[in-house]
Parts: structure tokens; sequence; C-alpha cells
């Protein structure tokens, strides 16, 4: 039992209960104990959760320390075998010359036969799915000094091919990274202000890929047909005063829709909208997918119905649907749809006071691009960025350089402070602020994403 001091008011008592598999939880997430089975052999079940985060012996403040104090890059390496609390991908660089990275972190070792993965809940009495220790740091991947001497990280999937231990299987779409990679091989030297350009960038690798795949589409109505040929003289540029952006997203979406929803039903917002599904939606389309035909209509399975002609029905519908915009395409704009927002917890769940303290600004790039804004495709507002960089960081390491930083939307939470909102619009505009010395440089990208 748990005692919560209330001022003014009784004590609020809890029980808290906990299982060899962590916390049970269950009683905390609204619906979790009706979507639960009540009674089986194996008695009544509960939600359980273990957390790496929350296991005895953290040595992360031992491994910051350690950071603090190296002299260079192999002491930070050593320091970084220490961090704990979670799982990070860690790129550093010294001014010894040398650069690395590191996966730093306590990762459980899971079983062969655990086909689950840690993806979903799993039967806490079927020992097949408990955790077996933890992968020792000279398991994880580490890179020093690469061939290419350069390290990307974007989220993408950092293990090689055969790599023997598990990590996860939530890597994002490579789109970023290589994009990044692009740019950092198109000049011979680097300075801040070329890696400015670079976290500024809003090429979408993935639109071009689609839009490929999708060349040969054939919209029925002159409105589909204008959509289109918008598109195909599009360089995939998710800028936020173009009308092209938006209508490549209207499109997807409505391909998505027409595609997964059938097939997946009342799953498909689960298991479609988390990630981009840009890879998912090439292979359908490139035919590469062969488990079975997403593009049929399962309504009507005498229909012999093919994908470009889904996706030409998509386009069409999107095209309709952006059409009946005051002006009609040509005035149409990304960012009016696609606006970064800043919640405030936990003011904007009241509708009273959301005016105040939220903060909404229209942002350029998508989930695929390096300035990115991962958007959600459904629900009122379907282009929404869901989650971007709030903090963007760039280190010199040249002898008495220092770096630039900005960090949005403000530095203060209280909406009559003036510095509530006063970093929105240089954050928008990928503009930046000087690092006052002394500081401890390195020329990297960083990109700290806000999360709604």
């Amino acid at each position: 039992m748990e005692s919560i001091q209330v001022r003014g008011a009784d004590p609020v008592v809890l029980t808290v209960r906990s299982t060899r598999h962590g916390p049970v939880i269950s009683g905390a997430l609204a619906g979790a104990d009706a979507a639960l089975p009540q009674a089986s052999e194996h008695g009544t079940f509960v939600l359980a959760l273990r957390w790496a985060a929350l296991e005895p012996g953290d040595t992360t403040l031992r491994a910051f320390r350690a950071m603090n104090h190296a002299a260079n890059t192999v002491q930070f390496e050593r320091a970084l075998r220490d961090l704990s609390v979670v799982v990070q991908n860690v790129v550093f660089a010294g001014d010894d010359g040398h650069i690395g990275f590191r996966v730093a972190g306590r990762v459980p070792l899971r079983r062969a036969d655990n086909d689950l993965y840690g993806l979903v809940p799993s039967p806490g009495w079927d020992a097949r799915y408990d955790w077996h220790g933890w992968m020792s740091p000279e398991e994880l991947p580490l890179s020093l000094d690469p061939p290419q001497a350069m390290i990307v990280t974007a989220n993408q999937k950092i293990t090689p091919p055969g790599y023997p231990g598990f990590l996860t299987m939530e890597w994002k779409a490579p789109y970023r990274a290589h994009r990044i990679e692009q740019l950092l091989q198109a000049a011979a030297r680097h300075d801040v202000g070329s890696f400015q350009r670079i976290q500024a960038d809003v090429i979408s690798l993935a639109a071009r890929e689609l839009l490929q795949a999708l060349a040969g589409t054939a919209p029925a109505t002159p409105v589909g047909r204008a959509a289109l040929e918008r598109l195909r003289a599009w360089d995939g540029a998710m800028r936020a005063d173009a009308p092209e952006p938006l209508i490549y997203q209207a499109w997807m979406r409505r391909l998505k829709q027409r595609i997964f929803d059938d097939d997946l039903g009342s799953l498909a917002p689960d298991l479609v909208e988390p990630v981009p599904l840009t890879g998912a939606l090439l292979g359908v389309l490139t035919g590469r997918a062969h488990a079975r035909n997403w593009c049929a209509d399962l309504a009507a399975p005498e229909r012999h119905i093919d994908c470009a002609t889904v996706a030409a029905q998509a386009l069409d519908q999107a095209a309709a649907e952006l059409a009946r915009e005051p002006h009609g395409l040509d005035h149409l704009r990304w960012g009016s749809r696609h606006k970064a927002v800043f919640e405030h917890r936990p003011f904007s769940s009241v509708s009273l006071l959301r005016g105040w303290f939220e903060q909404r600004v229209q942002q350029p790039g998508d989930g695929d691009t390096i300035d990115v804004g991962v958007l959600r495709l459904r629900g009122e507002r379907p282009f929404e960025a869901r989650a971007g960089p709030s903090c963007r960081m760039i280190f010199d390491l040249a002898p008495g350089a220092t770096g630039v930083w900005m960090f949005g939307p403000g530095q203060s939470g209280n909406p009559f402070s003036p510095q509530f909102g006063d970093l929105l619009e240089p954050w928008r505009k990928v503009r930046y602020r000087p690092v006052e010395p002394p500081v401890n440089p390195a020329l990297t990208l960083i990109l700290k994403p806000f999360r709604r």
C-alpha cells in the first residue's frame, strides 16, 4: 500500500502490485482490465511491465561522470559501457581526430524461441519469454573510425547483416540517413554553415521512390490528372509553402486506406499509422509483397482489381477532396495542414486553457526528411506533426570555435513571459543562436525529437 498525502484533503491510498515481471499496470491503463481475459487455467490475468531502466544496479550516473571527465575518444567509449537507463545510439568525436559510434544501454537477452520479441504482451507463465540476463557491451554494435570517415544515425537499422543479437524490430526506414549521407558526400569539407543546411533539408527520398513506383498511374478525372502532373514535376521537397507535399500526403493517406483497411479491419489504425510504412507500401506497389493480394477488394472478390487501378482511384479521391479548398490545388500549402504542435501537459487537455498554453506553427518536412515532422494520416487533423526536432545543435571541433543551437518553442512555461514562444519562429525556420564558450566541441548532427 502507498499513501499519498494531499494538501487540504485525506491521504489517497493506492494498492501497488508487483510481479517478477515488473509492476502491475493494468489497473492504471484505461480499458486494459476490460480487454484482458478474466480467468483461465492460469488464473486471473493482469498486465505487468518489465523495463530495463527500472532494473536494480543502474550505473548511469557513473557513466555520465566518466563521460564528462574523458580526455579522449577511447575513454569516452569506455564510459558509455556504464550507460544503462535507456538504450541509445551515441555518436561521438574528439579533438584527437577520432570518431565513433556505440549502442549504449542494457539490452535484455531473449531465447531463440521467443517469437514475440517484446512487441506484444507475452504469457508470463511461459519461461521462453523471460529475460535471461543482459547483452554485454562487447556484443552491442560499435564502430570506431570507419573507412567512410562518417557516421550517420537517424533511427535506421544499425546492425550489420548476420548480427547475432536482437535489439529491436522497430527500425525506421533509412531515407533520412541516406539523405544525410548524400549531403555529407556532396562536399569535401564541411563547416557549421553546411551542417545548418543539412539540418534544414526537407527533400524526401521516400516521396521520390514512391512517385517513381506510381509513375504509371492513370487518374480518371481532370483534377486527378492535374494533381499527378504537379507531382511528376515535383522534386520531393516537403516545403511548407508548396502544394505538392499536401497533394502527395493526401494521396498516400487514401492509398493506404484503400490497400490496408479491408485486410486489417479495426487493427489498421494501430498497425499502419505508427510508422510511415513506406517500405510496406512500396512492397505492395512493386509486387514484392507476395503474402496476399493487398490491392484486392475483399468486399467484392470477384472484381479483378490491381494496384495501379487502386492508386488511380485513390489519387482521384484525394485530389477531389483537396480541390474543394478555396482556389483549388494552386493555392494549397503544406504548412497550412502540417503544423508542429507543442502540447502543454496537462492544459492541452482542457479546452478553455488549450489556447493559452499550447503553441502551433507551420512546419516543413515529414517523417522521411532530415528536418523531420512525423505525422499520422488519421484523425480530425490527419497531417499534423506528432514528433520533430525540438533541439538542434552543431558544435565545431576547431580550436577556439564554439557552436550553435536552437530549442523550440521557448524557455519559459509561463504564457505571459516574453520567453514563452520567442524561439518558435527561429525553430521553424531552422535558425540558430550561438553557444557561448566554453563548450565541449563535437561536429555532429543532433536531432532531439519533440513528442506528443
